[in-house]
């Protein structure tokens, strides 16, 4: 599939459906570019997207999902900072592949399958 392709599905999943995307090409042939150009023609629409753009093989655990703290006598798990309060956007996981150790890949799993961290 062509980037341009790619887009417009991009566009019609996040629109329409509860779907968790997934782009998989070669290094440098402008996935990253796609989905900030989709988000750019989802605001055009009416409502703002942000990208927010994680890359795992510069992450741990705790950057993806945050880190305990103790809260009236109980442990919780603190957001992290990146973590959308408001408003619509897309989370670009770029690089997944670069996680070594795999301990980022499951906490990735529990957001994309559950779309909960």
């Amino acid at each position: 599939m062509y980037l341009d392709d790619a887009k417009i599905v991009l566009k019609e999943i996040l629109k329409k459906t509860d779907i968790t995307p997934f782009l998989w090409g070669e290094r440098g042939i402008g996935k990253s570019q796609c989905v900030y150009q989709v988000a750019q023609e989802l605001s055009a629409d009416g409502e703002k997207w942000d990208v927010i753009e994680l890359r795992i093989g510069q992450m741990e655990v705790g950057d993806l999902i945050g880190v305990p703290k103790v809260e009236k006598g109980r442990t919780i798990w603190a957001r992290p900072e990146w973590f959308p309060t408001t408003g619509k956007g897309i989370i670009f996981l770029d690089e997944p592949n670069r996680d070594n150790a795999g301990d980022v890949t499951q906490a990735i799993f529990q957001l994309v399958l559950d779309k909960r961290l």
